[in-house]
């Protein structure tokens, strides 16, 4: 290979980076938003033509997930935290991001991975403290 080649190699790697962190610059906006949507469910069918159903930012929202959340209705005086990495004790350090939606004194922790395809994230899992 000569230098050329090296230098393109280089550059499409340096481009590639960049287009992901442009779509995650505002990772934690888009995150909060997410929980501020979930939060709002109020109905859960595994059909896509349902509007609830579909969340934008996520790939799919699990049943799981949507029970325990109407679990800890109503949500007042809510607060989102987002954090980076993954949760430390789910051992997999699989998550991107962690979101963590707290009412009063119960705290919903959601892993999430981005998916550069879709442009949206998968929730890996959650749990409740």
């Amino acid at each position: 290979m000569n230098k050329l080649s090296y230098f393109l190699i280089v550059l499409c790697f340096t481009f590639s980076s960049c287009q992901n962190s442009i779509r995650l610059n505002n990772a934690d906006i888009r995150i909060k938003n997410i929980g501020k949507a979930l939060v709002l469910l109020d109905t859960f069918q595994f059909s896509k033509a349902n509007n609830n159903y579909l969340i934008n930012d996520v790939v799919n929202v699990g049943e799981g997930l949507f029970n325990e959340i109407q679990k800890n209705k109503p949500f007042q005086n809510v607060k989102y935290r987002v954090l980076k990495g993954d949760i430390p004790f789910a051992g997999e350090k699989t998550a991107d991001y962690v979101l963590e939606i707290t009412n009063n004194n119960t705290t919903i922790s959601i892993r999430l991975k981005y998916d550069n395809e879709y442009d949206k994230f998968h929730i890996l899992g959650y749990s409740n403290r």
